[in-house]
């Protein structure tokens, strides 16, 4: 284990409850397979390291266990990628069982213990740290904000010479007692 500066990013399924509702699990899986496949190939590009799947979310960060100088940029790159990949695979095929595949993501850099965490039975490579918190919280707020690609103050600071953004103002994070600056991430300039 080690500390180590990382971005870390939480992407999430746009009305995943209707999804559930509406499906079997087997046709639940098949609608999911394409946006998995989609962003963890992203990350993957990018020598990201996608952590876990919970349900429809997504949990990866950047910069261990491969350093990269420039490894919020390749967040923001991953996630814009998949975006535009997973909208023009709809647009050519029937994917999604009739629904929409559509997700928001958090994005956020910080300091966090990365390494192999668990038990002596069951071990995951992973991030620990307020920067996972924050990144979570992120993808959260983009509902309240009818955006998709949050990121904070600390990832703009990074990034802007590279990515057009609109900030959306300082807020509090469920769980935090400083507010965060935050941004939708627009595009590459």
């Amino acid at each position: 284990m080690k500390l180590v500066r990382v971005t870390v990013m939480f992407s999430d399924l746009v009305n995943f409850t209707s999804f559930t509702e509406a499906l079997e699990p087997l046709s639940l899986c098949g609608a999911l397979e394409p946006f998995f496949q989609i962003l963890t190939s992203e990350i993957e590009a990018r020598k990201g390291t996608v952590d876990k799947f919970i349900g429809d979310c997504v949990m990866a960060f950047f910069n261990a266990p491969i350093p990269l100088e420039d490894h919020p940029a390749k967040a923001c790159e991953a996630v814009l990628a998949a975006q535009a990949n997973l909208k023009q695979l709809q647009l050519q095929e029937n994917v999604g069982e009739g629904f929409i595949l559509d997700f928001r993501t958090g994005i956020h850099t910080g300091e966090a213990l990365v390494g192999n965490f668990g038990t002596s039975h069951r071990l995951n490579y992973t991030a620990l740290g307020d920067v996972v918190n924050v990144a979570s919280r992120l993808e959260g707020y983009n509902k309240e904000f009818g955006t998709t690609i949050l990121i904070s103050e600390d990832v703009h600071q990074l990034v802007a010479k590279d990515f057009h953004v609109q900030a959306k103002g300082k807020h509090l994070l469920k769980g935090k007692q400083t507010e965060v600056q935050m941004y939708t991430l627009l595009g590459p300039k």
